[in-house]
Parts: C-alpha cells; sequence; structure tokens
C-alpha cells in the first residue's frame, strides 16, 4: 500500500540508497509510466482498471515484504507511483472535461 511506497521513499531520504538503486527505480518507473500512457492512448485501459491493477500492487506490497529482493521491491514500488500518477492524471482529465 501507500505504507511501503512511502517507506521506499523515506529510505531514499533516509538512508540516501546507492545511486544504482536511484537509477534502477527510476528506469522501473519511467518504463512502466510509458507502458501506461501508451495503454490509455490506445483505449485498452482506463481509470478503473488503472485503480483495480494499483489496489491488486497494493497487496502485492504488503505481502512477504521480508522475504523480497531490494530490486523487487524497487519494481513494486516504481510500479506503484506510476499507476498512481497515470490514475491522478486520468482523474484530473475526467474532472476538466466535466467543467
Amino acid at each position: 500500500n501507500k505504507n511501503t511506497t512511502m517507506q521506499i521513499q523515506n529510505t531514499t531520504a533516509n538512508e540516501n540508497l546507492d545511486s544504482w538503486q536511484e537509477k534502477k527505480y527510476a528506469e522501473f518507473y519511467a518504463e512502466e509510466y510509458a507502458f501506461l500512457k501508451r495503454r490509455v492512448a490506445q483505449g485498452a485501459v482506463n481509470a478503473n482498471d488503472i485503480a483495480g491493477t494499483l489496489q491488486s500492487l497494493y497487496i502485492v506490497d504488503d505481502n512477504n515484504l521480508d522475504g523480497r529482493s531490494l530490486i523487487a521491491q524497487l519494481s513494486i514500488s516504481a510500479s506503484i507511483s506510476a499507476y498512481e500518477a497515470i490514475l491522478e492524471e486520468l482523474k484530473s482529465n475526467t474532472q476538466e472535461t466535466h467543467l
């Protein structure tokens, strides 16, 4: 859930993740974000689809945290951040069209 994403962000701020970890997180985020933007543009997914997947990612994030590698956690956290960003964009666009 958002708590684990915050943990990664706090880890970044408090423990100064190595630059390779920051680069890997940014890479995971950029790839996921670009993929989602394409899927939305193609009409393949909508806000409900994104929200549903985001809920699943929150569950995955909460499960087996102790047994997960740092790379896997960075990937999950970056995916959650990308899904959250896309969902916010979709909500903003929907609100703008209803004004």
